[in-house]
């Protein structure tokens, strides 16, 4: 029954209106990808920011992450911290291997 009625819809609208629909549709479609697309990177780059692996309190635990501020490390939140400090004993050792 369900067919029937998509069949008389469709002899009441013209191919060529549908086919312009479409077409006309494409532009959007891609515009809306290339936003997603850019959303997307500057949230990685923003996700890059986040000093909490460098940081001397980073225990690198799954339970406890920072001895400061637990429930922000490794987030957002995590950005602009103010306890943070770099991790001397790893610049150490890679200063060593150079």
């Amino acid at each position: 029954m369900l067919s029937f009625y998509l069949l008389q819809v469709h002899q009441l609208i013209p191919a060529p209106f549908l086919s312009l629909v479409v077409w006309l549709s494409l532009p959007l479609l891609f515009w809306n990808l290339g936003q997603m697309l850019q959303n997307g990177l500057a949230y990685f780059k923003r996700l890059h920011q986040i000093p909490c692996n460098n940081c001397t309190f980073f225990t690198g635990d799954y339970y406890l992450k920072c001895t400061i501020h637990p429930y922000t490390a490794c987030s957002e939140q995590a950005i602009n911290c103010r306890d943070f400090e770099p991790n001397c004993a790893r610049n150490k050792v890679a200063l060593k291997q150079d």
